[in-house]
Parts: C-alpha cells; structure tokens; sequence
C-alpha cells in the first residue's frame, strides 16, 4: 500500500514545469546502512551534498530503490534537514511515499520517494554545504546472506508520473545529481564491545580494579586479544587476572608491562580441545581484571584515561597484541568502550604533604590556627588547604575543629591526629589540598 502525507501529484507536476539542466557536481548518497541477520531491520539516511551556484536550492524529488528479494521498506521520515529547512520549520511541501515490494505495477518499481519544496511563496533556500539529512529509510531484511543495493532512481511511482531525482533550484531550474548507492548487509555479523568502567573514583595512594566486561550479541566466542593504555604519572597497572567468566580459560597469557608503551594485554583461548567451553551470546561477561596503584602525588581531579588499543608489544619487536575477537577461524574487531580512573581525594597515604591543624599554613600549630580556621568558617577566609583544616579528623571542616584545636592546645585534650607534622594523609576523603602547608 502506498503511504502518504500530502499529495504527491502536486510535487509531481510543480517539478515537471521545471527545465532540466546538466549536473552541477551535487551529490546524493547514503550513510549507514551496515546491515544485520534476515528478519532484522536496518536504517538508512539519504544525504546531499551541494557547491556553491549562484543560486540556492528550493526543492528536491528523489525515488530511491531496493533490492526486492533482500530488503522491503517499512518506514520512512524526514531527515534533520527537511525538519527544520524553512527557517527552523518543515518545508510547505513534503511528500513521502513508500511503495512496499509487490506494491508497484511495470514498469514502475517498489521504492521510496520524497518531493520537498521548501517555501511555495519563495524567499528560503538551501545554501550550499555539505552532509544535508533530507530522508531516513528503514527496511526489512530477508533471504539469504548477501549484500543488498541501495540506489537512487527514476522509477518509483508518483502521481500521474514517476518520480524523478532531481534538485531544483532558485528559479526553476531542475539539475542531476551524482548518485552514489549504498549496501546494505544481510547475515551481517555484528560484532561483541569491550568495556571498561567510566570514572572509577579513587583516593590518592590507593588502589583501585577496572574490570573488562563484553557484550556478546550473536555468536560463539572462542577466544580474543586486546590492550589497555593508561597515564602512568597517575596509576601504574600492578597485575591482570582473569575475570568470572574467563577463569576456566586454557590460555590466558598477560603482560602488565609492554615494551612500547604504558597499559598491559591480554591473550586468551577458552578452550584448546573438546569439548569446546565457549563465550555464547549474552552481555555483562566479565573477561579480565585490571589493578592500578594510583600515585600518592596523585592531585584531585586528575584522571587517567583507560584505552582499548591495537599498538602494545608484549617484547621489543614482536608484533603488536591486536585487538581482535575470534569466532573460530573468523577474526573480528570488536566496538570498544573506553574507561578511566578519577583521583577525588588526596587521602589514602598519598597526596600532598600537610600538617593538620596548621590552618593558616606557617608550619606551626598554636593559637593563631583556630582564629584562622574560624575565619575560614565564617568570614570565608582562605581555602587553599582544607584539609589541614579538618583538625579532628572527620572528612569535614566545621566549628568542631577550631574547638578540637584549642582543646589540644590548652586544656589538656587529645593530640591532633596525624599527620601532625609534615606528612601526607593516612585516611581517604574528599578535602583538597591545592597549596601544600608544609614549610
């Protein structure tokens, strides 16, 4: 059945007034498009791409068609462009019309067309640029496994006509296009993704685990390969372990300190002989550990990037640990999600070096310390240190800790907790410490 918003008859003949002129080196192609199993669907956008005429765009009528033993459109709608063309509106005229396999009679063809014309009354173009979003398709894909064409065309039908692919410019004139077709890939074989944890929030001085999950959408996984960068002035990677689903694992080899750069790889077969233990479909597999020791110099905010890569060398020279996944013998590239490591403290036994209750940072305790910790509180006084400030030692600075202060200092109460002279924070918190108080 044919699908329509307006009629398209009236696109039709408004483009059949126009003359015809040769190309203009305006280009319509596709993008997307990858593919997927039969009985999936797949999207597709029609794009265009336009110089610089002395004149602009007020319309365009495209037909695009199919490979009808592989692919059947089911939907269709206006890309970014046709949505917002006519000063951030739709177009006045906008017409789509999707003819379904078996749907069209010879020597028309099944399809999908578009008639677009930007303003009736005139005054709004399309200026000259590039990647132009004017239709997405979505089509259903059967049959065997093969790669299914995609093309524009001048076939599909229309009103009393079929419908041309053209651009109409400013005036009326209607130029050709360069058409470049696409494929679309049924059986394609998606592939798994690699993911480590985004933001593992960690103290200075402390060590923290980043695990290596897959998502596993289709097939059985024999065995993969990949490596992990970091920024070694921030964490230094102590070990690899296997992870919960990875521990039975025939061959799991690992390298925490390659020769040409900082991270570490992973190898592994699940299994060498039957009966084969194998990776099957699924997400959230857990394949590997990776710890770090994050740097007592460690400041708050740094971050180290954790990067899938292809580049490690396990030895000088040898070639580099792929990244890749394995099916058997088919070998695949896996989509990567990569992760980091964000230091939020200095605590830990790492960070810069203070001493606590030295509010004011001259490297002494005494009474000149609570008057400025009060100041600090209440008349928003200096905050370059709030950690020495945190006298009492309770990840927080409050009125408590000028009165923790003068205890210690004159009438007998408990001795400041360490580090009382220059040293770096036993405990974890989320105080910083961006001026060091130490003399």
């Amino acid at each position: 059945m044919i699908q329509k918003r307006l009629m398209l008859g009236l696109g039709a003949a408004l483009l059949a007034l126009t003359s015809q002129l040769p190309a203009q080196d305006y280009t319509l192609y596709f993008e997307d498009g990858i593919g997927g199993p039969a009985g999936s669907e797949q999207t597709i956008t029609c794009k265009l791409d336009m110089p610089a005429p002395p004149v602009g765009l007020a319309g365009w009528s495209i037909g695009i068609c199919h490979d009808v033993n592989a692919l059947n459109p089911t939907a269709a709608a206006d890309g970014v462009t046709t949505l917002t063309i006519n000063g951030g509106s739709p177009a006045d005229f906008d017409q789509i019309n999707i003819i379904p396999n078996g749907g069209a009679t010879a020597p028309e063809t099944s399809g999908v067309n578009q008639a677009v014309v930007i303003a009736f009354l005139g005054g709004v173009e399309l200026s000259a640029g590039t990647d132009y979003e004017i239709l997405e398709i979505t089509y259903e894909l059967s049959g065997p496994d093969a790669f299914a064409t995609v093309n524009y065309c001048s076939t599909t039908p229309g009103g009393a006509f079929p419908v041309e692919t053209v651009v109409t410019q400013v005036g009326g004139a209607s130029v050709s296009a360069t058409l470049v077709p696409n494929t679309i890939e049924v059986g394609a074989i998606f592939p798994p993704t690699f993911r480590l944890a985004t933001d593992l929030t960690v103290a200075a001085g402390t060590t923290t685990d980043a695990a290596v999950t897959m998502d596993n959408p289709e097939f059985d996984i024999y065995g993969f390969s990949f490596g992990v960068t970091h920024d070694a002035s921030i964490v230094t990677l102590t070990e690899i372990l296997p992870g919960t689903d990875t521990q039975t694992a025939e061959f799991f080899v690992v390298d925490n300190a390659p020769a040409n750069g900082d991270g570490g790889v992973v190898a592994a077969i699940l299994s060498l002989s039957a009966p084969l233990q194998l990776i099957g479909p699924g997400n959230d597999y857990e394949v590997a550990i990776f710890s770090y020791d994050v740097a007592g110099t460690a400041a708050v905010d740094d971050v180290s990037a954790l990067t899938f890569v292809d580049t490690l060398e396990a030895e000088a020279g040898s070639p580099a640990v792929e990244l890749l996944v394995s099916f058997g013998e088919i070998g695949m590239v896996p989509v990567t999600d990569d992760g980091s490591i964000l230091v939020t403290s200095i605590g830990g036994g790492g960070g810069p070096e203070f001493i606590r209750g030295d509010c004011n940072g001259d490297g002494s305790i005494d009474i000149a310390d609570p008057v400025y910790n009060l100041q600090f509180l209440f008349v928003a006084g200096p905050q370059d240190c709030e950690v020495s400030q945190d006298t009492n030692d309770d990840g927080g600075v409050d009125i408590a800790d000028p009165v923790y202060n003068l205890a210690a200092l004159f009438t007998g109460g408990p001795a400041v907790p360490a580090p009382n002279v220059c040293g770096v924070d036993p405990t974890p918190d989320t105080l910083t410490c961006v001026t060091q108080s130490c003399p």
